[in-house]
């Protein structure tokens, strides 16, 4: 439903037509959003040849329009006979539309602020739905005449006459960070691109997604969408909508006036040279695949903007790991070894690697699979430990004995180790290559790894909340080998007593 439109209402001399502004609101609606205060926003009128006046509102009043179940507020005043310019420049007139708004917004950008006219408003924004050209009906307008309304007041009447108005009438021709000429300049080229290629260069009906596509230039050069459009013209409108940036210069509203040239001069068609079949089908190819890439880029370019933190993560835990990785390759080509170290020492070296998070010591003290779920979660442990390193810049990890030192209070660190260690042999002839041990001990893991030793659960163990460290009281019968001159242990048939 048109909101901004002629009314009649009551005066002295009987009824007479007024420019009306239907906010949709009832008399209780209105009243409770306190825009009464809208009747004091003026608008400014430009007439041909640069004369600027001031449109003022004058009172308000009830209006029913057809087929309307009930009656609305209209904000009104002196009537003005014209076209919004929002709906002109899909019409037959839009470039003579646009021949006279220029000029009229150059009109604005020297007379604003400076107390001239109406007392030195502030340049209104380029808004096509606050625009409206006489087409002079009215001998108080001759034909040029434009009013730019108030915005707000122009804006709520749009708002109501639905979803997405506001936004097809406004937003979707101005940019959101452009002020003065600029702003002029870049809305001026949206709506002729809409004039010469037919759709709007920005069509989209996501507010939040428009004005993202306005800020990177996201549309399709104005080239390709109109195949034989004139280049010069063509390189105007780019280079006028083109993401702003210190380097980036605008044309002036004078090029555009230029360009389209005066009055009454002619359509769309004097800006196109004709093509044959063959090249219109080269350019409509250019444009598919320009428009493949660009929303394959865009696509990309957004998700990694959105998703910079969890990216930059996953770097981070990729870059630790391949470290990680590295690292393990490198060692095993120069593993330790156990070779010249008795079995007692042999023992007190694997279980003292719970706290140094030495996984490549404890591969050199043990042979076949033994001990395979203690070298995968200090593994685990480590590499857990340098990401959370890598995050918070400070070494995560405190030995168990220095915990309990510290009076074993709950701790974001991660805290690990044995203590108690008690070996005692129960077979320490070594004649025969193989002896035995038994070893008492207390383990200290993060949580996630007390289930087992597998470590399934890293993400538990490095997150960074204070707790109490999992203690369990472990006995291990502990078999070693002699393999190749070094003492290894073969087999931990491990029992545990449980913890806190």
């Amino acid at each position: 439903m048109e909101r901004i439109i002629e009314i009649e209402v009551e005066g002295p001399d009987g009824l007479s037509a007024k420019l009306g502004f239907d906010t949709g609101l009832n008399a209780r609606s209105f009243a409770r959003a306190k825009l009464a205060l809208f009747i004091n926003r003026c608008g400014v009128i430009v007439y041909p040849g640069g004369k600027t006046g001031v449109w003022r509102p004058e009172g308000t009043a009830e209006y029913q329009a057809a087929g309307s179940p009930e009656k609305t507020v209209a904000v009104y005043g002196p009537a003005f006979p014209g076209e919004r310019l929002d709906r002109l420049i899909e019409g037959a007139d839009a470039l003579d539309a646009l021949r006279l708004w220029i000029p009229a917004r150059l009109v604005l950008g020297k007379t604003a602020g400076e107390g001239s006219g109406p007392g030195g408003w502030e340049l209104p924004a380029p808004r096509p739905a606050a625009a409206l050209l006489s087409a002079g009906s009215s001998g108080t307008f001759p034909p040029g005449t434009i009013l730019f309304a108030p915005e707000d007041l122009t804006r709520r009447a749009v708002e109501a006459e639905g979803d997405g108005a506001w936004l097809k009438g406004a937003e979707r021709w101005t940019h959101p960070d452009l002020a003065g000429e600029d702003a002029d300049v870049f809305a001026a080229a949206a709506m002729l691109y809409r004039v010469l290629c037919g759709e709007p260069p920005y069509p989209s009906d996501d507010v939040e997604r428009l004005h993202q596509d306005m800020r990177e230039g996201v549309y399709t050069p104005p080239a390709l969408m109109a195949p034989g459009l004139d280049a010069g013209i063509a390189a105007l409108i780019t280079s006028a909508l083109s993401p702003v940036s210190a380097s980036v210069k605008r044309p002036s509203l004078e090029e555009f006036s230029g360009k389209l040239g005066p009055l009454r001069s002619g359509g769309p068609e004097r800006f196109f040279r004709r093509l044959g079949e063959e090249e219109r089908a080269k350019i409509l190819a250019g444009r598919k695949q320009f428009d493949r890439k660009k929303a394959a880029s865009v696509k990309t370019r957004r998700f990694i903007r959105r998703n910079t933190a969890v990216i930059g993560g996953a770097l981070i835990v990729l870059t630790v790991l391949a470290l990680v990785t590295g690292s393990i390759v490198r060692g095993r080509k120069d593993l330790p070894t156990t070779r010249g170290m008795s079995p007692r020492e042999v023992m007190a070296a694997y279980y003292g690697s719970f706290e140094t998070l030495d996984h490549s010591l404890m591969e050199a003290c043990v042979t076949d699979k033994a001990g395979k779920g203690d070298i995968n979660t200090v593994t685990n442990i480590f590499v857990i430990s340098k990401v959370r390193e890598a995050y918070e810049m400070k070494r995560p990890v405190m030995a168990a004995r220095e915990w309990l030192a510290a009076g074993a209070a709950p701790t974001d660190l991660t805290v690990t180790g044995v203590t108690d260690l008690r070996i005692e042999g129960e077979d320490e002839d070594e004649s025969d290559g193989e002896v035995r041990y038994r070893a008492d001990y207390t383990l200290w893991l993060p949580a996630a790894y007390t289930d087992g030793g597998a470590g399934d659960g890293p993400e538990e163990a490095s997150a960074p909340i204070p707790v109490l460290p999992a203690k369990t009281a472990v006995t291990d019968e502990v078999r070693l080998v002699l393999r190749k001159g070094a003492w290894r242990i073969a087999d931990i048939d491990r029992k545990t007593a449980g913890g806190w």
